[in-house]
């Protein structure tokens, strides 16, 4: 259940279900890659403030099922979490 969020001029419950997937479908997606990836997208909704309601990791795709703040748009979320689970995992940017 996503929670209501009350705010002075506005009362919000926003869900976004997200889907993404390897380039060609390639199952690359699989132990380590799939633990760090798990690891970085809970991060990043956490840094963020993002309430995550479910989370697949399959080998060529990822589902994720998360609660977003209404001021922060749909493209900038889904950025975010390709762009940084990308780097971080694929190309060896340390941080997080």
């Amino acid at each position: 259940m996503v929670n209501i969020d009350y705010k002075r001029n506005c009362v919000s419950q926003i869900a976004y279900h997200v889907a993404w997937c390897t380039k060609y479908r390639k199952y690359i997606l699989v132990d380590e890659v799939a633990k760090r990836i798990g690891q970085l997208i809970d991060m990043i909704c956490e840094e963020n403030k993002w309430v995550i309601l479910s989370r697949e990791i399959q080998p060529d795709h990822i589902h994720l099922f998360v609660s977003i703040k209404p001021a922060v748009s749909v493209a900038t979320a889904i950025k975010k979490l390709k762009g940084i689970t990308a780097k971080k995992t694929f190309y060896g940017i340390s941080g997080y």
